[in-house]
């Protein structure tokens, strides 16, 4: 029986190499797949643009985001370049309705999608669906102010603004009743500066940087902020805030709705109040500066379905009450009129 010899030293280092390079060259082309192929994860095949956003992601994140993205685009039946925003917000109401959780995970990761592949109006308009819902759900949770906790925070509004001592509560006055009067966002009203105002309207920054014109019905309020200097808020958001609640205590609300209440239920509080008085979604919409009246009815929530119920209740009223005089004027008419019976 023959020994075989044991391979010399460069004739492994040599098998190495060979080895190595054949699986270098097969990672390499299994990390970089050809353009328009598609990737599995959790089972469901996605677009690598889909994958790309994924990297680093936990597996479990992976595969729940992998569910809901395949589930929508089997559902549309069109690539994400051709994808609409009419897409998106069909397959919200007719597949994810109450839904809030899914809807939120797949309206996160395709924003990022559609950012990835340059549909900047597409991915801001998926986020602002997702503003939607949490939106909705801070108003299940807070609501708008009552009629009688507005008088009274308007009340001390109007207090701190005739301060002309304490400076800060001035402005502070000013800055809450310029929300209260346009229903532009605190962020918004921060932003301001004396050249955004003009005779009867402020110019404001909005999401995305679009610049939208609002009308303010109280030009001395505008004679206000404009002596206020070049930047007549300068303050943070947190300040804001803090301002807000002894805004709220000093008016006399309870501490509960103290805790609950933020600057931005101001702005909900306008577009309650605007809608009660129009009944006309479309123009509560184009005050809020929302992409569609769909964010608008979730906006109000449950402010809206109350006014919705109001005025139905009125209606049924009226109907009842147009009933009964009906009623009325036919029995009267009946009595009043001669018996036909022989003498």
């Amino acid at each position: 029986m023959t020994a075989c010899a044991p391979p010399s030293p460069s004739t492994s280092r040599a098998r190495t190499t060979r080895a190595g390079e054949a699986a270098g060259s097969q990672g390499s082309e299994a990390f970089f797949p050809p353009a328009g192929t598609t990737s599995t994860v959790g089972s469901s095949e996605l677009p690598l643009e889909v994958e790309a956003v994924l990297f680093g992601r936990s597996e479990s994140t992976k595969r729940a985001v992998a569910k809901h993205v395949s589930r929508f685009l089997r559902w549309v039946g069109k690539p994400l370049s051709e994808v609409s925003r009419e897409d998106v917000d069909r397959y919200l109401l007719t597949e994810l309705a109450g839904r809030k959780r899914a809807a939120q995970l797949l309206l996160l990761y395709l924003a990022k999608v559609f950012d990835y592949i340059g549909k900047r109006d597409l991915a801001e308009h998926c986020r602002e669906r997702k503003r939607g819902i949490k939106i909705y759900e801070e108003e299940q949770r807070r609501g708008a102010l009552t009629g009688e906790e507005l008088a009274a925070v308007s009340k001390t509004i109007d207090s701190w603004i005739s301060n002309r001592i304490d400076w800060k509560r001035r402005r502070m006055g000013i800055l809450f009743k310029l929300i209260m009067l346009t229903g532009i966002r605190l962020s918004e009203a921060l932003s301001l500066t004396r050249d955004d105002v003009g005779d009867g309207v402020i110019a404001v920054r909005g999401k995305g940087g679009k610049v939208q014109v609002k009308p303010v019905p109280d030009q001395q309020l505008l004679e206000l902020v404009r002596k206020l200097g070049p930047r007549p808020f300068p303050f943070t958001d947190r300040t804001a805030e803090l301002w807000f609640k002894r805004l709220l205590r000093e008016a006399g609300l309870p501490e509960q709705r103290v805790k609950e209440l933020k600057v931005h239920d101001l702005r909900r509080t306008f577009a309650l109040i605007l809608y009660e008085e129009t009944r006309d979604i479309e123009l509560v919409r184009e005050f809020l500066g929302h992409s569609s009246s769909k964010v608008t009815e979730i906006y109000l929530g449950r402010g809206m379905k109350e006014i919705q119920a109001k005025r139905r209740a009125q209606a049924a009223q009226l109907v009842s009450r147009k009933l009964q005089s009906l009623s009325s004027s036919s029995a009267s008419s009946s009595a009043s009129q001669p018996s036909s019976g022989k003498a």
